[in-house]
């Protein structure tokens, strides 16, 4: 594509071949062309293989674009040295560059952007032209009228189907808006306030358009502007600031979608945060320990990215002095670990909060054990809950898991002692429930194990003494030792159809007090040892498949009138498995059974069916 440079003398713009001259008008819209002859006229002139457009601004003002307040005022941006535009050709970039002759100083009517790769055809379609400084908005000190590192401004383009530019307008507009605070704490009065920024979930939108730093008035006001970019959403967006080495914040707790060119303005009252400690607790990250109102009511906020660094119980990262006035803990979008026993005994932490698009993958060993913690929802990227992560969290009453949760892992003892956990949704892309992961949750009244799991550890929901139903996915192929024992309130226990259970293991269901009845998948070869002890079952199927039932199984089961054992040939038996049953077996079989060993303790009370 070749496009003519400007004529001095007629005034007007041309365009090699089959091009015609458009000319790049900020924020309002100008039309410019001519005629294929006119673009003859100059075919010669025009550099082969170089790509001119001119880009108009006002002379009188130097304006390039204007960011409009409430109060009327615009604030004038220029074409600087450096400056540059993109136009997409074909789905590929093409760079065009200021003219270095351009100056601000003594600014033309026109500046010149010149590309000199630029193809000298091109088809009809849809276009987009892209001015920046920066692939995305700067951040820059500096008064209200200096934000042109900010602009990031697009424009369409349509050619048509006669494969050349003609009556194109291009409109850029800027991709930034102006928030404008006031921000107001007694201890601004006659006070230099620095390090003022907005964040939000955790990183730093913009910085003061300003100098770095302020004196608040009379009223303990200052006005901080901010320029941030178009379409970024303040859904609890924070502002922080410094005076007299004292942090403060403040919220701003409703939805606000910036637009285009406007100038937001918001007042919001500082709350004061007072440093107490600081340190690093990874290679990029940092925690500090600050109060607001009450010194021993003490928050710890981590910064950064990345792992945490892993703990020991005897020193976990809360520093002693503050490990018993720690009563929150505030964590970044950034942070990808929680270390191991990171805040062991934090024994009045009552609340922990993940900010918004959180990247935690892994919940450490020990991480909150012993804590006061009463509620949590699990960031929607943690993959795994290590072992006694919320071991003896005993106010621990819910625990949630975010939209899109990717959990794959239940640790051992994760939740073990919860004891006021009344529910818990389990993930579906949960695989593993490891051993101890609930045990001791004497509250928890419904549980769901998802299709995905596989195995339930040993102990996995021991002593869950109110719950009274559970459901075992097909997938489940190994119930651990004690998985459910001792859960006294245990009413139904049900097999989803399709089973492929293998094993029940060693006291699953001892001391389930209220388990009246069971239907054993027909894929069970081994019942464990006491694995049906104590409970109040009045009959039993014995699955064909089952070769192998472990002492005490059925011990002390005094409901337990019959016993149907299908298979052909007796199982291995071991000491003391029934009560006092009547138990069925295959007619060809029954003289194997009286005879087998152990079973022949039986025998007044084998009969063949």
């Amino acid at each position: 594509m070749k496009v003519g440079v400007k004529n001095p003398q007629k005034n007007t713009f041309y365009m090699k071949g089959t091009f015609r001259l458009f000319t790049l008008v900020l924020m309002a819209m100008s039309v410019f062309s001519c005629s294929k002859d006119s673009v003859k006229e100059f075919e010669d002139e025009i550099n082969r293989g170089a790509v001119t457009i001119t880009a108009g601004i006002t002379s009188d003002t130097k304006t390039k674009t204007t960011l409009g307040d409430t109060s009327g005022e615009s604030t004038k941006v220029y074409w600087e040295e450096g400056d540059s535009f993109v136009l997409s050709i074909g789905g590929e970039d093409y760079t065009f560059d200021i003219d270095p002759a351009y100056s601000n100083e003594n600014p033309s009517t026109y500046a010149t952007f010149t590309c000199a790769d630029a193809p000298e055809t091109i088809a009809a379609g849809d276009y987009v032209a892209k001015y920046s400084n920066a692939t995305t908005p700067t951040q820059q000190a500096g008064t209200k009228e200096g934000l042109s590192d900010y602009q990031y401004m697009e424009a369409d383009i349509k050619v048509d189907a006669e494969s050349y530019l003609e009556d194109v307008s291009i409109k850029f507009y800027t991709k930034v808006s102006v928030v404008e605070l006031t921000l107001t704490h007694d201890d601004f009065k006659g006070a230099t306030v620095s390090d003022v920024a907005l964040k939000n979930a955790g990183d730093v939108v913009a910085q003061s358009l300003q100098s770095t730093s302020f004196t608040g008035d009379s009223d303990g006001n200052i006005v901080v502007y901010f320029a941030v970019p178009a379409g970024k959403e303040f859904t609890a967006a924070t502002i922080t600031a410094t005076c007299d080495d004292k942090a403060y914040s403040a919220t701003i707790n409703s939805a606000l979608t910036t637009v285009e060119g406007k100038l937001y303005q918001v007042k919001k009252s500082m709350t004061c945060r007072t440093v107490v400690s600081s340190g690093t607790c990874g290679d990029d990250l940092e925690w500090e320990v600050t109060y607001t109102d009450d010194e021993n009511s003490l928050t710890l906020s981590i910064t950064g990215t990345g792992d945490m660094y892993n703990y020991r119980y005897s020193s976990p990262l809360t520093p002693a002095e503050y490990i018993d006035k720690i009563t929150s803990v505030e964590f970044p979008n950034g942070l990808t670990s929680i270390g191991k026993y990171a805040f062991y005994k934090c024994e009045k932490l009552a609340s922990v909060t993940f900010e918004s698009g959180s990247q935690l993958k892994t919940i450490g060993h020990g991480a909150f054990e012993r804590t006061a913690l009463t509620s949590i929802e699990i960031p929607a990227s943690v993959t795994e809950i290590g072992s006694s992560a919320f071991i003896y969290c005993d106010e621990l009453a819910s625990v949630t898991f975010e939209a899109g949760t990717q959990l794959k892992t239940i640790g051992s003892s994760a939740f073990e002692g919860c004891s006021t956990l009344t529910s818990i949704i389990i993930p579906n892309g949960v695989t593993s429930i490891g051993s101890s992961a609930f045990d001791g949750c004497s509250t928890l009244t419904s549980i769901n194990i998802p299709d995905g799991v596989t195995s339930i550890g040993d102990y996995a929901f021991h002593t869950c003494s109110a719950l009274t139903s559970i459901e075992i996915p097909a997938g489940v192929t190994d119930i651990g030792i004690s998985a459910f024992a001792a859960c006294r309130k245990l009413a139904s226990v049900t097999f989803e159809a399709g089973s492929q259970l293998k094993t029940i293991g060693y006291y699953a269901f001892q001391v389930c007090e209220s388990l009246t009845s069971i239907q054993i998948p027909e894929t069970v070869t081994v019942i464990g040892s006491a694995a049906f002890r104590e409970t109040d079952i009045s009959s039993i199927e014995i699955p064909a498949g089952v070769t192998e039932i472990g002492s005490y199984a059925f011990k002390d089961c005094r409901s337990l009138v019959t016993v149907h054992c299908r298979p052909v040939t007796p199982p291995e038996l071991g000491y003391d498995v029934f009560y006092s049953s009547t138990i069925y077996v295959p007619s060809s079989s029954v003289k194997k059974y009286k005879e087998a060993e152990n079973w022949s303790a039986y025998k007044d009370h084998i009969i063949g069916e």
